[in-house]
């Protein structure tokens, strides 16, 4: 169940840099809605999901895309300057992509599997630990996850952390200045952000999603944009999918410290044009910038495997 509140308060194809604050207007769009959201042509009706067989273990499952079409514009709903979009010309518009796969998420040997719980948190837990609802215990102690979870999707993490701050879920957590630790929610029911029918979504149903983000149309994000340059030297703007903010947050923290989890994985992409690297406000993009490196290496993720889901939910290792 997904909690949602209210919102705390391309032209000419200028390519910008930065965070900006953003509206989503439509979900995984048809051709004709591209259209008009960009004014342009499309060539062919969008596909959401592939049929993909994995090359280890030879089982199918199935990839989706989900598309969220996004504006920042420079003023505001009362007509009036937006402070972090302030750089924009004028309105930009693009799409933010997430991909979701119908398997789960194990580590290497998959003696472990990745559980999200009711509250969007993660953890990486045992078979055993899984089947039994079990919260595992490490070094610092339990595991900040409720019992009530399940196995993830692969991708479902970054997806529902767009989710939360769109919608703007509240916290399961507060940190409290005086004692400096993190405390429980005291009304948790408002908190919940679990994607409820995510199988629906590899048969075309998307509308936990779509219904979702109707109910706050008015609601904000904010995202990283960036300049990709591609090997016969053309540039494109993209959103970073890794990471995104609530509308009033001041911090862009956490799209340096992803970023900065991410070095080795992107590739020929410009996040920031500052001589530090630091993330400002969205502002158009200044050509000759050194491309952040991000060269992928070798091996990625330890815990990239995943094993496909059985066609008969029936069979699925976990309640």
């Amino acid at each position: 169940m997904l909690k949602a509140n209210a919102s705390v308060s391309e032209s000419n194809y200028v390519k910008y840099i930065g965070v900006g604050v953003f509206k989503v207007l439509g979900v995984n769009p048809t051709k004709a809605e591209l259209e008009k959201f960009f004014n342009r042509e499309v060539n062919t009706e969008p596909e959401y999901i592939t049929p993909v067989t994995d090359d280890k273990d030879n089982k199918p499952y199935k990839r989706l895309r989900l598309t969220f079409m996004v504006e920042a514009n420079p003023l505001n709903k009362e007509n009036k300057p937006t402070k972090c979009n302030a750089g924009l010309k004028n309105s930009f518009k693009s799409t933010l992509n997430f991909f979701l796969e119908s398997r789960y998420c194990f580590n290497r040997d998959k003696s472990k599997v990745k559980v999200i719980d009711i509250y969007g948190r993660t953890a990486w837990v045992t078979i055993e630990q899984a089947k039994n609802h079990q919260i595992p215990v490490y070094v610092n102690g339990p595991a900040h996850l409720d019992v009530k979870y399940r196995p993830m999707y692969k991708g479902e993490d970054l997806l529902l952390n767009f989710l939360i701050n769109y919608l703007n879920i509240n916290p399961i957590e507060i940190y409290n200045k005086t004692t400096n630790t993190f405390e429980l929610n005291p009304n948790p029911s408002d908190c919940e952000a679990q994607l409820e029918h995510i199988q629906d979504y590899f048969k075309g149903d998307i509308s936990e999603i779509k219904d979702n983000c109707a109910l706050v149309p008015d609601n904000e994000v904010k995202l990283l944009v960036g300049v990709q340059t591609t090997d016969e030297g053309n540039q494109y703007n993209t959103i970073f999918n890794r990471a995104s903010a609530r509308a009033n947050s001041n911090s862009y923290k956490v799209f340096s410290k992803a970023l900065k989890e991410m070095e080795g994985y992107l590739n020929n992409t410009v996040y920031s044009d500052a001589n530090d690297g630091s993330i400002s406000n969205i502002h158009e993009y200044v050509e000759n910038v050194t491309p952040t490196n991000l060269e992928a290496p070798a091996e990625m993720d330890p815990f990239a495997e995943a094993a496909a889901l059985p066609d008969d939910d029936n069979d699925l290792p976990f309640e």
